[in-house]
């Protein structure tokens, strides 16, 4: 028996590094992952159950996110119970996150450098994988030049289909992850080129948000690791600049950066965005308490850009690119503070524990939500479930099993 146990809880490592390594591998094969991790999680669960072996640590995973699952539940059943089970079952990973990784959270802490590595090398994968697509297409077959496209945005993403946007702070989280652990660190060149790799991919993105988090946010990381020295600091600034310039070189890549608020900038501005927070707020005034659900919000959303005749929003139909005021809109001020809760109480714990890498991985979706939705789409949903509860497994607790 006990080697059966042994070979399950095998079985569990492998499904949570395949899971991690899934996020770049598109959405399709991220589904199947994520099902797969939690049948087996759940199966493991109720086997510890049974040989009273199960314990459910609740201050080791993010519970306020249950809370925020059952208000979604509650506001999507009261309007539609076709639809809301549809919308429900879109973020069920809130719900099945927190109930098997509670369960399973001693086992998963001593699985966690193995499903961090899994992620970023993937990323790295990713990141290759974009830029021969990009050469092969942009340069190699394009007989009337360089095409920029392919090195810029949907098109550079384009091999896995991942979101520009989540790819942008995928990339950056994989940096984190690289400049915390020490036997990556070791390896000069390893380290330098999945670095640089990384760091042009955010830059040939062109996800603003990404970019800002990425100046923000690492200097800060290495300097609360003590990482700081004269070579990695001339070794980072050279990739940063490298990067930078390589990327400024795309005319596509130089007027999102730059030109962020002129007329012909691609995509959107600042300007565009401001005014689609006006009429998210606006959209939210319908119902501030208990919110108009996902369906309805949406369609109020559209109404309020109809009014400012915001015609690219209104032709592909944006979200309001703030998950804070996407939340509202849809499940009013009770669902703002659920996930506002969501995101603090873990934040709080790896802060008193001192695990910076999920103290820097909740501050990189905070700020990412000042701008994006990011649980419009199952990368935002999966990703955050996932890690917010991988990180406040408590090192310091003895394994079990």
């Amino acid at each position: 028996m006990d080697n059966n146990i042994l070979r399950f809880t095998n079985y569990l490592k492998w499904a949570a590094m395949l899971f991690a390594l899934s996020f770049s591998l598109g959405i399709a094969i991220n589904s199947i992952a994520f099902l797969i991790f939690i049948f087996l999680g759940i199966t493991k669960t109720i086997i510890d159950i049974i040989q009273k072996r199960g314990v459910f640590y609740f201050g080791k995973t993010n519970f306020v996110l249950i809370a925020f699952f059952i208000v979604i539940c509650l506001r999507e059943l009261t309007l539609d119970v076709q639809d809301g089970l549809s919308i429900i079952f879109n973020y069920s990973a809130f719900l099945a996150f927190p109930i098997v990784m509670g369960f399973q959270a001693n086992r998963l802490e001593n699985y966690r450098p193995l499903i961090l590595k899994a992620f970023l090398f993937g990323c790295i994968f990713n990141a290759s994988v974009n830029l021969f697509y990009a050469v092969y297409r942009g340069i190699i077959i394009n007989e009337s030049g360089v095409n920029f496209w392919y090195f810029t945005y949907e098109f550079f993403s384009e091999p896995f289909g991942i979101q520009p946007i989540y790819l942008g702070y995928f990339y950056l989280f994989g940096i984190l992850i690289l400049n915390s652990i020490q036997s990556l660190r070791q390896h000069s060149i390893f380290y330098y080129f999945a670095s640089s790799i990384l760091v042009l991919g955010v830059f040939l993105l062109a996800a603003r948000n990404a970019i800002i988090c990425l100046l923000i946010l690492l200097p800060l990381y290495l300097l609360i690791q003590r990482q700081i020295s004269i070579k990695k600091v001339v070794g980072i600034t050279a990739i940063f600049a490298v990067a930078f310039l390589l990327a400024i070189q795309n005319p596509v890549v130089k007027n999102r950066i730059l030109k962020v608020n002129n007329k012909g900038n691609f995509y959107s501005g600042t300007s565009l965005r401001t005014s689609i927070w006006e009429s998210g707020y606006r959209a939210s005034l319908e119902n501030f308490i208990w919110g108009s659900g996902e369906k309805m919000g949406n369609e109020l959303l559209l109404k309020e850009y109809e009014i400012r005749n915001l015609k690219t929003p209104i032709k592909y139909e944006y979200h309001a690119h703030n998950q804070y005021l996407q939340t509202l809109i849809q499940y009013g001020l009770l669902g703002l503070l659920t996930l506002m809760a969501s995101y603090l109480w873990p934040l709080i714990r790896v802060f008193n524990e001192k695990e910076y890498l999920g103290l820097f991985w909740i501050l990189l979706f905070s700020l990412t939500s000042v701008t994006e939705s990011v649980f419009t789409r199952q990368w935002g949903i999966l990703s955050f479930a996932f890690f917010s509860c991988l990180f406040l497994c408590n090192p310091n607790k003895p394994t079990m099993g």
